[in-house]
């Protein structure tokens, strides 16, 4: 069960970049690197990065056949059990359950259910609103995030950036990754807080490492640019070639086949490292 949302951004305009460290012409200096146009983010919607129903057994034990009556975790757990073995509507009901005594991953996914109207539950947003909002304030970050697009799109809550920025924010400083990634396109556009450059590209580059795709081809931007980040032709190629990989971001594609049709031999060759390195920190498990 996935559930979706649009965003779309702007970020400047056709943007220019120097190929390595030229001084301007005159008398014996040498003549200025091309100039290479890499073209712009996009003011593309991006669609969103599917954030999932919670799936993990939050004992790594098998469930309980009849869980205690005021046992919220084995009750969470049976009810993940349920789901995963084709019983929605049984979830469901013991999801409820579990929300009721207070587990928040099950507020979570009940407040989902509630969203989309599914395994049987109606579908209604001030419920999901509701149920949002007790797991987010026990800090579930899935939960604030949640709240962050809700107040971004303005449904079941009244549209406020400055809300939505603070619930991404306190999502992201725990790590959710979607939620680094929103937070980086929040500050590159001045949305719910004063743009700044320096902290979007921050923001990119976090979610980038942790394998998100329009992070990493938002990140590839910024280092061709010199937007927000030292301009770095070497980690533009490497990030595009990231984000492509598997035919994932197309525009990445098409940005590193722009980039790479004005790269020297030897840059060419530190970009495929820099790209290799990039790809084996990516096979890394998670500490």
């Amino acid at each position: 069960m996935r559930g979706q949302f649009i965003i779309g951004f702007m970020t400047g305009s056709l943007g220019m970049f120097w190929l390595g460290c030229g001084m301007m012409p005159g008398g014996d200096t040498p003549p200025p690197p091309e100039v290479i146009l890499t073209g712009q983010p996009a003011s593309t919607n991006h669609t969103a990065l599917p954030l999932p129903t919670l799936e993990t057994n939050l004992t790594q034990s098998p469930p309980a056949t009849v869980p205690a009556a005021d046992d919220g975790v084995a009750t969470y757990n049976l009810a993940l059990h349920k789901d995963q073995t084709g019983h929605p509507e049984e979830a469901a009901s013991l999801y409820l359950k579990a929300a009721e005594i207070g587990v928040p991953q099950a507020q979570y996914n009940l407040g989902y259910l509630h969203e989309h109207g599914q395994a049987g539950l109606q579908q209604d947003i001030t419920l999901a609103v509701q149920w949002y909002s007790k797991a987010a304030e026990q800090n579930l970050p899935e939960a604030q995030h949640m709240l962050g697009v809700l107040h971004t799109e303005g449904r079941g809550v009244p549209a406020n950036h400055a809300t939505a920025f603070s619930w991404f924010d306190k999502a992201a400083q725990q790590g959710l990754p979607v939620a680094e990634y929103q937070l980086g396109v929040l500050y590159a556009v001045g949305q719910g807080v004063e743009a700044n450059a320096e902290q979007a590209a921050q923001w990119f580059l976090r979610a980038a490492e942790q394998d998100v795709p329009d992070a990493q081809f938002q990140i590839g931007h910024r280092y061709a640019q010199g937007e927000g980040i030292e301009q770095n032709i070497i980690q533009a190629y490497a990030w595009f070639q990231v984000a492509a990989i598997d035919g994932k971001h197309q525009a990445a594609l098409e940005a590193k086949r722009r980039v790479h049709a004005r790269m020297t031999t030897e840059q060419v060759t530190a970009g495929q490292i820099a790209y290799s390195k990039l790809l084996e920190k990516r096979r890394q498990p998670a500490p």
